[in-house]
């Protein structure tokens, strides 16, 4: 009850109030308004005079009250407000915090919107956006108040900013700064906050990209505060809903077209990192949310229809097909596509050289289309596979090295193709998310073991054609370096089958089950750390187990025949 609301203070040795104080209170409950102006005319030094255990009670009892008109009286006698706002917002009393506002004074110890005091966590203005009071939030960010974003903790050159408003040396590895770091992201990932906030501030990021990049922190944040990684995981789930949510508000294909359109803020923030602005074409600006998406794993939002429907009006624009009449791609036959991919397979080494020729043609512009891309990437590494089973069994020996075919330069300068094409996607995609996707890892491996073996490979063949013939050791390395060629060519190709299995990934039948079974060999590496302790283990001890039991058989032992000691534990 706000009768007794001024009772529930800590000071419990001062219950004792004064007849003037006790009269004060008595004026507040009863919300005589005109009382307490009348109290004040006659005793205009009293808050100057009065307790400030006994100032804050009065001030709680009137906020309890919802009278900003009572309120105000005080805030006009120069009351400290202190903490006050915190109960303004809690209470959800817009009217109290409205009249406080002007009156707020970091000079006398004031507690702001943004403000934190020594100790808590949260400002006013993140309580009321955890509290979800909504006219509250509006009403701070209408004027100008915003929750400040924390810094990293390895940047330098700035400190926590709710961390200086605190007015206390705390360091940014104390507990403070994590509890104060992971409310002030909950409030930043509010949608009352994100949406009032692009409402009244003219400058403010698009709604979209907003959620987009605070996940990126968010993700990262995981890492560092990792007591608070659910917190962060769940708030991360939250602007991945609320980024869902946008999209399936909408009703007509401009509000569509204007929530998936980030490229120019993705221009605004990146204008010197070229590495997120990979181009300006049409395809760029239509997929830039989803490329932002994938790089914050958003899955969701990947997933969303509206998402993959403008994933697909990329995908299939200017594909030609074989009937004259106009037929969208998507609903042709499964024989047709493939038969499609099986010509344009077979095509594929002219198409490349007339490509060359004629680069602004019909035919190179469709080939230029992010689906005929991909029929050209698939249909080209079937070509190699197909050329490396050739190539197996393809072996032309000197006396003591492979010589070379024209087979195996071919699939060389594959290799080089493809070695150019990953530092090319190792460049754009920047080296944490190139690692992040474990087919760039398996196609890594693949052309570093390739050049491995080629590099063997021709170093063991000119190495005896340079050489004297007298020199027959060198002859024999050259064979020893074409054996080493062969096992890292043998890697290489299990590496090169395994990853023509990525190409699986856009069936609705293998993608799901590939996915699957790349979890099951992630578990199957983490028990792998397990049994290989326990066999380490087990090994040792049975090493020490029988290290004397050759010297145990000399001379403990009495036989006659000949010890036997050839075993592994003879030595």
């Amino acid at each position: 009850m706000a009768a007794s609301s001024h009772f529930e203070h800590k000071e419990m040795d001062h219950l004792s109030y004064s007849a003037d104080e006790q009269l004060l209170f008595d004026l507040v409950l009863n919300e005589d308004v005109e009382g307490v102006r009348s109290f004040f005319d006659l005793r205009p030094d009293f808050l100057f005079r009065t307790r400030d255990f006994v100032t804050r009670a009065l001030l709680s009892d009137t906020i309890d009250l919802n009278r900003g008109d009572i309120l105000k009286i005080f805030l006009d006698e120069q009351a400290r407000i202190g903490g006050a706002l915190f109960n303004a917002v809690r209470k959800g009393s817009k009217d109290c915090v409205q009249t406080m506002l002007p009156y707020i004074s970091s000079k006398r110890g004031d507690i702001g919107p943004e403000d934190v005091k020594p100790g808590a966590f949260v400002s006013p203005l993140m309580l009321a956006v955890h509290l979800e009071k909504f006219d509250i939030i509006e009403l701070f960010l209408s004027k100008g108040y915003r929750v400040l974003e924390p810094h990293d903790d390895d940047d330098e050159d700035d400190d926590d900013e709710q961390l200086n408003r605190t007015n206390v040396g705390l360091e940014l590895s104390s507990e403070l700064s994590f509890n104060l770091r992971v409310n002030a992201y909950r409030a930043l990932a509010s949608p009352l906050y994100i949406s009032y906030f692009f409402i009244m501030n003219p400058d403010a990021l698009h709604p979209i990209f907003h959620v987009l990049e605070l996940n990126k922190k968010l993700k990262n944040q995981m890492y560092r505060d990792f007591e608070f990684n659910n917190d962060y995981k769940q708030i991360s789930k939250d602007c991945q809903r609320f980024a869902v949510d946008l999209l399936e508000q909408c009703r007509t294909t401009d509000e569509t077209n204007v929530l998936l359109d980030v490229y120019p803020e993705i221009q605004r923030v990146y204008e010197k990192d070229k590495k997120h602005i990979e181009g300006s074409h049409t395809a760029f600006k239509e997929l830039s949310m989803l490329n932002l998406a994938i790089r914050n794993d958003m899955n969701e939002l990947v997933a969303h229809p509206q998402s993959q429907l403008r994933l697909d009006k990329i995908l299939y624009h200017g594909l030609y097909m074989f009937k004259r009449e106009p037929r969208v791609w998507r609903y042709r036959s499964w024989y047709t596509g493939k038969l499609f991919w099986l010509r344009h397979t077979l095509l594929l080494p002219f198409l490349a050289l007339f490509y060359i020729i004629a680069p602004d043609c019909r035919i190179s512009n469709v080939l230029k289309t992010p689906m005929v891309k991909f029929y050209s990437h698939t249909g080209a590494f079937v070509l190699f596979a197909i050329a490396l089973a050739v190539s197996s069994f393809e072996d032309h020996f000197t006396d003591y090295t492979l010589i070379p075919v024209l087979i195996d330069w071919g699939t060389l300068l594959f290799v080089l193709g493809l070695f150019l094409q990953e530092v090319k996607d190792l460049y754009f995609q920047g080296a944490f998310r190139y690692i992040r996707q474990w087919w760039n890892i398996i196609s890594l491996l693949m052309v570093v073991l390739f050049l491995i073996s080629y590099s063997l490979r021709l170093t063991a063949y000119l190495s005896p054609q340079t050489s004297p013939p007298h020199l027959k050791n060198l002859a024999v390395r050259s064979s020893q370096l074409s054996l080493l060629a062969n096992s890292f060519f043998a890697f290489a190709m299990v590496f090169s089958f395994i990853h023509l299995t990525n190409f699986l990934q856009v069936s609705d039948v293998f993608g799901p089950l590939q996915l699957s079974l790349y979890m099951l060999f992630a578990d199957l590496i983490k028990f792998f750390v397990f049994f290989f302790v326990l066999f380490l283990a087990f090994g040792l001890s049975l090493r020490k187990l029988y290290s004397h039991y050759k010297t145990s058989q000399q001379h403990f032992v009495n036989i006659t025949r000949p010890v036997d000691t050839n075993h592994p534990y003879s030595a």
